[in-house]
């Protein structure tokens, strides 16, 4: 069971509804369902007991963490700035240190599935991120998934047909 709908995580701490972010996400597993939380994780990142919250109270056992080039406003790493995907291999990789400290604190079997959009931007530095999903052995029992969906024309995407990443 996907959830999903913008930024859920960053949504429910913005609001300061957190709880019950973490009741639905109870809910659902307790009634056998296997909840994934998609976002890009940000949120996440800054507050890592909020996602221990959500492991341990809710039981989530599987995140879709967006990263790539279409991801602008993430704090240190400006759209301006980052010209390839190996520029983010620093955000995957803090994720991956996320997921091995709640693993080693909860005992809970934390996952990820990385969420890519693939652009004419960015094509060429695929096998990129797959090198560095590969080199890293333990990697591949945290990011359990790696998703590369091509960009969709959604009248807000404009990062292909532009041929340059907004200023």
């Amino acid at each position: 069971m996907e959830i999903t709908g913008g930024d859920v995580a960053d949504a429910y701490w913005k609001s300061g509804r957190t709880d019950e972010l973490v009741e639905i996400i109870r809910y659902a597993y307790q009634g056998g369902l296997v909840p994934m939380l998609m976002t890009h994780g940000q949120t996440l990142l800054e507050q890592p007991r909020f996602l221990e919250r959500l492991v341990v109270e809710g039981g989530l056992r599987q995140v879709s963490v967006h990263v790539d080039l279409t991801q602008a406003g993430r704090d240190g790493y400006p759209i301006q700035r980052i010209k390839h995907e190996s520029d983010l291999h620093p955000v995957r990789e803090a994720f991956t240190q996320l997921a091995r400290d709640i693993r080693q604190k909860t005992g809970a079997p934390l996952e990820y599935a990385l969420s890519f959009t693939v652009t004419q931007n960015n094509v060429d530095d695929v096998p990129d991120v797959i090198r560095w999903y590969l080199a890293d052995p333990e990697r591949t029992h945290i990011w359990r998934m790696l998703s590369f969906q091509p960009e969709a024309d959604t009248g807000r995407t404009i990062f292909s047909r532009e041929r340059a990443l907004p200023e």
